[in-house]
């Protein structure tokens, strides 16, 4: 074919195709196939634009959902924070408290046993195995020796068996070989008390050697005679808790159990100095 018959046939065609197209338009427009058209659009853009507003809602949540977990995480951290600030100021309140009680008793007794000198101290450990021990927190260098009795402002606990320059250990009254010069109130008996492998478990100690005649009744008080040159006299050792027959050589021993426990006990005092001490 020749190029000017073919230029010769190019616009008529092209003017047939845009006036084809404007009639088909003009057809559509004023008929119902443009709703038809215009649905089926409809029917495919709208579940995709759904799809889109749920993955983007999707993704916002999720942000807002960590950034909230995140703050969650914060806030708790900074909850136990101040929990555990506040447990310690707690302790610390408690701590405080008792000590200025442990004072004031100690002062009061210093004050109502002006014939012994005192040193106060801590226990910061003790041992409640076969021998019953402690340690505190004051040695020589505060005063304290061996031989020296430790009570508590309920009454006899042990004795120091070594001192250090900072610290001391002692030995409570309940140990086997514990031995310490009573009298009982009631009557003013005087006798021994020992500890005892047999009542050592229950924290017990007991008077011996008592006449089997003796007056002694659960609930007697039982207090430090003064007699062996280490305990002062009039300190409290405890309470009557049972009366026990010896055959064997007709006398009594009463079952005792001590007024100071040492492991209850954090705060005591060792008698350095007492007038009222007999060999």
């Amino acid at each position: 074919m020749r190029l000017g018959n073919v230029k010769s046939h190019f616009f008529p065609i092209m003017l047939g195709i845009s006036v084809g197209l404007s009639a088909l338009s003009a057809v559509i427009y004023h008929t119902d196939a443009f709703s038809y058209i215009y649905d089926a659009a409809a029917n495919i853009v709208t579940p995709v634009e759904k799809l889109t507003i749920g993955i983007r809602q999707a993704c916002e949540n999720t942000v807002s959902y960590f950034a909230d977990v995140g703050q969650l995480r914060r806030e708790n951290e900074q909850l136990i924070e101040d929990n555990a600030r506040l447990l310690a100021q707690t302790r610390a309140n408690a701590s405080l408290a008792e000590e200025n009680e442990w004072l004031r008793k100690f002062l009061g007794l210093k004050n109502e046993r002006t014939e012994m000198e005192f040193v106060d101290a801590k226990i910061v450990a003790r041992d409640i195995g076969f021998i019953r021990t402690f340690t505190l927190d004051k040695g020589s260098m505060h005063g304290i020796s061996e031989n020296m009795p430790v009570i508590t402002e309920d009454g006899l606990i042990g004795l120091v068996t070594e001192a250090g320059i900072s610290t001391s250990r002692g030995i409570s009254l309940i140990n086997n070989n514990m031995s310490v010069g009573v009298y009982m109130e009631r009557t003013m008996t005087s006798a021994v008390l020992t500890g005892s492998f047999d009542l050592y478990s229950d924290g017990l100690c007991k008077v011996i050697n008592l006449p089997s005649d003796a007056e002694v009744y659960v609930g007697d008080m039982v207090y430090t005679s003064g007699y062996g040159s280490i305990y002062p006299k009039d300190i409290v050792v405890g309470t009557v808790v049972s009366v026990e027959p010896n055959p064997e050589n007709y006398t009594l021993s009463a079952i005792v159990q001590p007024a100071a426990d040492v492991n209850l006990a954090d705060y005591v005092m060792v008698v350095t100095e007492s007038e009222t001490l007999y060999e």
